[in-house]
């Protein structure tokens, strides 16, 4: 994730944080849903301000439906709210 940022939010390339984390979700597709929730959250960010909604909305989906433990949950409270944010807004006229 830090290259994704490095690449959307510290040279304004979204695209290519977009690329960076659909390649590290695709090499690293066995990792545990609790490490791969917080990329996803970001990655729909990304589609979001790229104006890619559709996108957003599928990457949100896959974080809706993760089977996590109550714990797994709590301890990406942050990253939920996010997501919840993001649907929201997308939802909006």
């Amino acid at each position: 994730m830090a290259a994704a940022a490095r690449q959307a939010d510290s040279h304004g390339d979204e695209e290519a944080g977009i690329r960076v984390l659909e390649n590290g979700l695709a090499r690293h597709a066995d990792a545990p849903a609790v490490q791969r929730a917080p990329a996803l959250v970001y990655l729909a960010e990304l589609r979001v301000r790229t104006g890619d909604h559709d996108g957003a909305v599928a990457v949100l989906a896959e974080v809706e439906a993760m089977d996590l433990t109550p714990a797994e949950r709590e301890a990406l409270a942050t990253d939920y709210a996010a997501a919840a944010e993001l649907a929201a807004d997308l939802r909006r006229p």
